[in-house]
């Protein structure tokens, strides 16, 4: 067994099917994707780190072997995918990333349960 996050972090590029939990991995780690979506939610989360520069996005009914290896090689190629991850990832941490999120829900719900 190894962590998800620990090979994450030791990756040079992350490839998944862009659930919710390995994108904030990937966001916290600085991880670039390749993100092979199945459904809606998947297809939005790949969207967020495409959009930044962080990841590409391939269709599953077009994937073979080489369009992969294709996206994966133009990832390590392109130094602005690192640079755009690392960029998500310090805007995480500006923020406080999921653990502040989750403190100030709670906050709101306390103000909303007066």
């Amino acid at each position: 067994f190894v962590p998800g996050t620990e090979m994450i972090k030791a990756s040079d590029i992350t490839v998944f099917h862009g659930g919710s939990s390995t994108l904030m991995t990937c966001i916290a780690c600085g991880t670039p994707a390749v993100v092979v979506p199945s459904m809606a939610e998947q297809e939005d989360n790949g969207a967020v780190l495409a959009q930044h520069g962080a990841g590409l996005v391939l269709d599953k009914q077009s994937l073979t072997p080489v369009v992969l290896a294709e996206a994966m090689k133009r990832i390590l190629n392109d130094r602005s995918y690192r640079t755009h991850a690392m960029e998500l990832k310090a805007l995480g941490e500006k923020y406080g990333g999921a653990n502040a999120a989750a403190d100030w829900a709670e906050q709101l719900m306390k103000v909303n349960d007066k």
